[in-house]
């Protein structure tokens, strides 16, 4: 009889054990989550802040400016004048042949060479400026130390007025295919007559003298031309020619 009241005892206790130890192995929940987040904490929620904001009132539009009235329209301005763009002479301009230099009264005035025919004097350019230049050398042996001009191209005459102050020197040249011949003129300070005399080719003069400002091509007559190539050593030949007439051109005048 004990030992079933014994028994009888022991058996609410085991209930309690029993009772207490299931409660201790109740699973818990847990939050079921994506692979990529289970390491996230969860996010607290964000408060609703938009219903607590107040909008501020709006400043008032400012107003309106009166509207300016229209400017009449105006005219269109007249074009510009056009400009007179032909050449008016000028009393007393010298055209471009002319010197625009008339010397020194007892020194020299070189001219730039007098090419004919003017067709195709562009070709003989670099032969005009080595004449020149070969002439003014000579030129200024002679000058014992009056002045030397040597006028740049087209210049190559005096004026037909006064004619220059200084003694002008100047070559013509008349090329024909590749043949030239080459006449030096020289005149006296003041203009009154030119001399010529004959620097390259065979030629013969009508008259070795002529008016100031008579056309000297007027005066040769051509029998034969030199080769262009060869006028400069022709000149080289006629130095004491040239020395010649320089002297006696030099201080006689009017």
């Amino acid at each position: 009889m004990s030992a079933k009241r014994s028994s009888q005892a022991l058996v609410p206790v085991v209930c309690v054990v029993i009772c207490v130890m299931a409660a201790c192995v109740t699973p818990s929940r847990t939050q079921v989550k994506p692979w990529n987040e289970m390491d996230k904490a969860p996010s607290s929620p964000t408060p609703n802040t938009s219903a607590a904001r107040t909008e501020r009132p709006q400043p008032p539009p400012p107003p309106r400016e009166p509207a300016r009235p229209r400017e009449p329209a105006r005219p269109p301005e007249p074009p510009p004048p056009v400009a007179n763009t032909a050449a008016t002479p000028v009393p007393g301009s010298l055209g471009p042949r002319i010197s625009h230099s008339l010397g020194e009264p007892g020194g020299y005035l070189v001219l730039w060479p007098r090419v004919i025919p003017t067709k195709g004097a562009d070709g003989q350019r670099a032969l005009a400026l080595r004449i020149q230049s070969h002439l003014s050398s000579v030129v200024s042996r002679q000058a014992r130390g009056g002045t030397v001009d040597v006028r740049p191209e087209p210049e190559r005459a005096c004026p037909r007025s006064t004619g220059c102050l200084a003694a002008a020197s100047n070559v013509l040249l008349i090329h024909h295919s590749r043949g030239c011949v080459a006449v030096g003129m020289f005149t006296p300070p003041g203009g009154d007559t030119t001399q010529l005399i004959p620097l390259a080719g065979q030629i013969s003069l009508k008259s070795k003298t002529i008016p100031f400002r008579d056309p000297p091509e007027s005066q040769v007559v051509v029998h034969d031309f030199a080769p262009c190539d060869q006028v400069m050593s022709e000149l080289m030949k006629r130095e004491s020619e040239i020395e010649a007439a320089l002297r006696a051109t030099r201080g006689v005048g009017r």
